[in-house]
């Protein structure tokens, strides 16, 4: 039996369903209040008018990887993607 507030599509490493209010602190769409900052809320105003889809996206953001790329040192960061781009070359030439 699920837990109650679980949603059934995300689940943990044992198999569990993830509580919404575990996946509310990762994933929700843009504080109501960046909408009037004065330098990107006109930019997010026209979007949200114009293309919703942009904004909804931001919903989908895991932000536990953010957060765990932040506590990464420069030089980790720097290594983290000189690997995904030789992954990404060793895609492209068929290996």
């Amino acid at each position: 039996m699920s837990p109650p507030g679980a949603l059934h599509l995300l689940v943990d490493g044992d198999g569990q369903p993830l509580a919404a209010e575990t996946l509310g602190a990762y994933f929700h769409g843009p504080a109501a209040e960046i909408f009037d900052d004065p330098v990107c809320g006109p930019e997010l105003r026209r979007l949200a008018a114009e293309d919703p889809d942009v904004i909804a996206a931001v919903a989908d953001v895991d932000r536990s990887q953010i957060w765990a790329a932040l506590e990464r040192t420069p030089g980790e960061r720097l290594r983290y993607a000189v690997n995904n781009w030789n992954g990404i070359a060793k895609l492209r030439r068929g290996r």
